[in-house]
């Protein structure tokens, strides 16, 4: 996996997928959401490194982070989107609901999936992580990937990039909470398949 170019006049490499991947309605399990008590391991060097930076910013991630875990019995539409997913089941992924209220913002980071507990040098070759939108995107929403900016995304729609490779931010100035489910783990070939497809899986 090449590393990101580091060029702001140059478009991203083609390996950022944005695109609709799913249908259904998830509001009824969206209004279940109720954030979980951040902690953060500072061990590790890449999160302390990522921490102390965003402390000398005066973000403090704890007051701004929202996610909970996904319980399949509780929110079984929601779990779908993730158990559709074909991650390398011989090692850990990870699934997670979030919430981005409005006026609430994450900085320019780098992912390296610390949080999964896989090894950095796998992470490198085969991380992803896949964010799917399980709400529709209002004006004042949006994500900056490397150099390009998303925005105007529809509930069932997926961003999809290569761990460890792009910065990338998000921002909610808009009236409405964003939700997504963010999933991450090791790339199969099933799963580089389906990314590359336009089918859209229904979520009954």
């Amino acid at each position: 996996m090449g590393r990101y170019h580091w060029d702001i006049e140059q478009p991203n490499d083609p390996d950022v997928i944005f695109k609709p991947k799913f249908r259904g309605d998830w509001q009824a399990e969206l209004d279940l959401f109720r954030p979980m008590d951040m902690t953060v391991d500072l061990s590790n060097p890449q999160t302390q490194v990522q921490w102390e930076e965003w402390l000398r910013l005066g973000y403090d991630a704890k007051s701004w982070s929202r996610k909970m875990a996904v319980d399949p019995t509780v929110m079984p539409r929601i779990h779908q989107c993730f158990a559709h997913m074909a991650w390398d089941t011989a090692h850990t992924s990870q699934c997670w609901l979030t919430e981005q209220k409005p006026m609430q913002h994450l900085p320019l980071h780098m992912d390296y999936l610390t949080s999964v507990g896989l090894d950095r040098a796998i992470v490198e070759q085969r991380g992803w992580r896949i964010l799917v939108f399980l709400s529709d995107w209002w004006p004042g929403e949006f994500m900056v990937w490397g150099t390009e900016t998303f925005s105007h995304w529809r509930a069932g729609w997926v961003l999809a990039f290569p761990a460890c490779k792009y910065p990338h931010g998000t921002a909610n100035v808009s009236y409405h909470s964003g939700f997504r489910l963010r999933t991450a783990g090791l790339m199969t070939p099933a799963l580089q398949e389906w990314l590359a497809s336009d089918s859209i899986t229904e979520i009954n």
